[in-house]
């Protein structure tokens, strides 16, 4: 009877620690599938900011390249009823429509995964330069482009400013410390 009892006690000592095992199995099979889920939702994010960040850079960069296309045209004068002159500026007109309208495109993009901030200098960029080709196309102003430039930089540079922020890559240019006035880039952080 007494090993009867041993052997019983034993046994429901073992069920116990089976179960409890299988508690903490259980529980730790379900944090595991918490983290997993958590980080593939903060890589999703990661990855939706990045396109929408590239398709804005992209779409900049066709706007600039299409506003020089309009400024040259700008700065030439043509002969009297000149057809290849006005085809080439239905050519660059549409090439800048496209470029602004991916930019607008690229803009809504922006408001929808990323901050106030960045979407905020984005849109001054995007309103400098239509501006600016307005006054080219409509008012064929020769000297928009040129009295401009230093802002259209700035614009950009506060766009690049804020990516890097939204990116969480430290500032491309440290503060001034005496040293060399050259900009340095600085080592960016991995993504947490």
């Amino acid at each position: 009877m007494k090993k009867k009892a041993e052997k019983l006690a034993t046994h429901e000592d073992i069920d116990r620690v089976l179960d409890q095992v299988r508690a903490v199995t259980t529980t730790t099979k379900e944090i595991e599938a918490k983290i997993s889920s958590e980080v593939w939702d903060r890589q999703k994010k990661w990855e939706l900011k990045r396109d929408a960040i590239f398709a804005v850079m992209k779409a900049i960069a066709e706007v600039e390249e299409a506003m020089t296309g309009l400024d040259a045209i700008a700065q030439t004068t043509p002969a009297a009823e000149d057809i290849g002159w006005l085809e080439l500026v239905a050519v660059k007109r549409d090439k800048w429509m496209a470029a602004s309208a991916r930019l607008s495109e690229a803009r809504l993009l922006i408001r929808i995964v990323c901050g106030f901030e960045i979407a905020q200098a984005v849109d001054r960029f995007a309103t400098l330069t239509n501006k600016i080709a307005f006054e080219l196309l409509k008012n064929r102003n020769r000297q928009v482009y040129s009295e401009t430039l230093k802002e259209v930089t700035a614009k950009l540079f506060a766009v690049f400013s804020e990516i890097r922020k939204e990116l969480g890559v430290d500032s491309m240019f440290p503060p001034k410390s005496g040293g060399s006035s050259a900009p340095q880039v600085v080592a960016a952080r991995a993504p947490e």
